[in-house]
């Protein structure tokens, strides 16, 4: 696992340490390339921890049926509404305290670019951090073949969907309140996942370079 702080150029060896998460943080994870594989590398880190989501995610373990089973976990556990092969929102969230909650709080179908539709993200009003994900393998495809929702994407970026996403495309959504910056609440952090190549990590800086004042990092979670 290869992180990296990309406005210093630090490099980290865990994302908790990387954000600075510690305690018994409330993480929302929006956008798009690896929103999954960030909860369950946190939860890792964590050792203890609480893994659901305010939108649908694959279900990846058996559900703990109450606040109470979440709160008594000694390891990961996963909760929400039991939809068979996805879960839903969790109807006693509210009632789970002291222990790290990570939330996949959007939607984009395995896709490694987004713009959110109007009633997206479902960013949880507890939330103490929103990470953003873009993944940098979107970088030189067009809208059609990378973007969840092309038709927004290309609203959003004043294009249509045979557009190729550039690296100024990526910090547009980064830096806007109608992109990843939406409905945000506690602190802000942007990871740029499938960083596993020079050339990327040159992708990578340059999205930095448009970001002046995020914390931005280019992650390969690998």
């Amino acid at each position: 696992m290869r992180i990296t702080e990309l406005h210093s150029g630090r490099k980290f060896s865990s994302l908790s340490d990387a954000l600075g998460l510690c305690g018994t943080p409330i993480v929302s994870v929006v956008g798009a390339g690896g929103k999954t594989t960030i909860v369950k590398q946190l939860a890792a880190e964590f050792r203890r921890a609480a893994i659901t989501t305010t939108t649908h995610m694959y279900k990846e373990s058996e559900l703990a049926k109450s606040a109470a089973e979440v709160m008594a976990s000694d390891g990961t556990v996963w909760f929400g509404t039991d939809e068979g092969a996805k879960i839903s929102v969790s109807p006693f969230i509210d009632d789970v305290n002291g222990i790290p909650l990570l939330i996949e709080a959007d939607g984009s179908k395995h896709m490694p670019f987004k713009v959110p539709a109007k009633h997206e993200p479902v960013i949880y009003r507890r939330s103490t951090a929103v990470i953003g994900a873009l993944g940098l393998d979107a970088v030189g495809r067009t809208l059609k073949e990378a973007a969840f929702r092309p038709e927004d994407a290309a609203r959003f970026l004043g294009t249509d969907i045979r557009h190729r996403i550039s690296c100024a495309d990526m910090a547009a959504v980064i830096c806007s309140k109608d992109g990843l910056m939406k409905d945000l609440r506690g602190e802000y952090y942007v990871l740029l996942t499938k960083a596993d190549s020079e050339q990327r990590m040159g992708y990578a800086l340059d999205i930095a370079r448009r970001c002046k004042n995020i914390r931005i990092y280019a992650v390969d979670l690998k």
